[in-house]
């Protein structure tokens, strides 16, 4: 009776492969064949950056973020496919002594885009609305040694009339309103943006969100996993301690840089697979792109004749301890 059961069951088993469901339905979501989105995601960057290349477009993709949001993953999954001699990663440490008697933007311009190039910043300008602004970094603006000299210069000229015409001297030193760099940024950014968007850059900037919740979850996972350990940096306890702060930072960024022109694109980013798809299929729609005709691949000539060459024994080189064994023995390379 057992045998029975089991043989009644067993032609049971193959009828859902005979409903009518799309193939895609039978393919998991880490499939690497064609029918997963996840495999059209993660090979369309390519000739969507032959025809960056074929235009000569620059393009600029700003990633920001909280920590553990999830920027470098999807960073990798862009770069991955694409040829990285048309690709460059920014991820600038903090400034130098020189930099910091620079302009604030100065350093980051440098790293702009030519023509036929993609740039990704992993963080950008952008720290200043952030972790600058929480931490206490932006303090109020220092005071110009330019305009400090037009001030001068302006005195003199007037003590100079004043003089002349026999009036009484009076010197009113106009009172300079202390302006916090944070403001200034606020004020500055959308002009500065604005001006690359001119230039013909192609300039897109995208948030990552992540609750407070799953970034706790992530920074215990970094704690407890000796591989993920190195992800972790000495402001992740203040970043957690400061949940709030950075929350106002944020919003105060949003409402003064998300422009008509440059918005911010906010990437839901608690399921890490979700967010790099979603992310990497929303960029790919910004840059409308159109198949570049490829040429004919070459033929591949002969290989060389020998000519008399004998090659010299293996065991005179130098060569890697062969731990793994390959499960055929194939013939030697060069």
């Amino acid at each position: 009776m057992r045998k029975t059961g089991l043989f009644f069951l067993s032609l049971l088993l193959p009828l859902p492969l005979l409903l009518p469901l799309p193939l895609a339905s039978f393919v998991p979501s880490h499939s690497p064949f064609p029918s997963s989105p996840s495999y059209h995601h993660h090979h369309r960057p390519r000739p969507s950056q032959l025809w960056i290349k074929h235009k000569g477009l620059r393009v600029l993709v700003i990633f920001e973020g909280r920590d553990a949001a999830g920027k470098g993953g999807v960073i990798k999954r862009l770069t991955g496919p694409l040829n990285q001699r048309g690709l460059r990663t920014v991820a600038l440490a903090k400034p130098t002594e020189t930099e910091k008697t620079q302009w604030y933007w100065q350093r980051y311009l440098k790293h702009l885009p030519s023509a036929g190039e993609i740039v990704i910043f992993d963080r950008s300008w952008y720290n200043r609305a952030g972790v600058e602004k929480v931490m206490g970094w932006a303090t109020d603006e220092q005071v110009r040694s330019l305009l400090l000299l037009l001030l001068l210069v302006l005195l003199f000229f007037r003590s100079f009339v004043f003089f002349k015409k026999r009036k009484k001297l009076s010197l009113n030193f106009p009172k300079k309103k202390k302006k916090k760099k944070v403001e200034e940024f606020f004020q500055t950014t959308p002009e500065l943006e604005r001006m690359l968007l001119r230039s013909g850059i192609v300039l897109v900037k995208y948030w990552f969100s992540v609750s407070d919740e799953e970034q706790e979850k992530r920074f215990r996972d970094r704690i407890d996993n000796e591989s993920k350990r190195w992800k972790l940096s000495p402001m992740d306890p203040f970043a957690r301690s400061k949940w709030v702060d950075y929350a106002k930072a944020k919003d105060a960024m949003f409402a003064a840089t998300s422009t008509p022109e440059s918005p911010w694109w906010t990437v839901p980013s608690d399921d890490k697979k979700a967010a790099q798809l979603n992310c990497l299929s929303h960029l790919l729609s910004l840059i409308k792109y159109e198949i570049v005709p490829q040429e004919a691949p070459l033929a591949l000539p002969p290989s060389q004749e020998a000519d008399g060459y004998v090659r010299p024994p293996i065991d005179s080189q130098h060569v890697v301890p062969q731990k793994f064994k390959p499960k055929e023995e194939t013939k030697e390379g060069q």
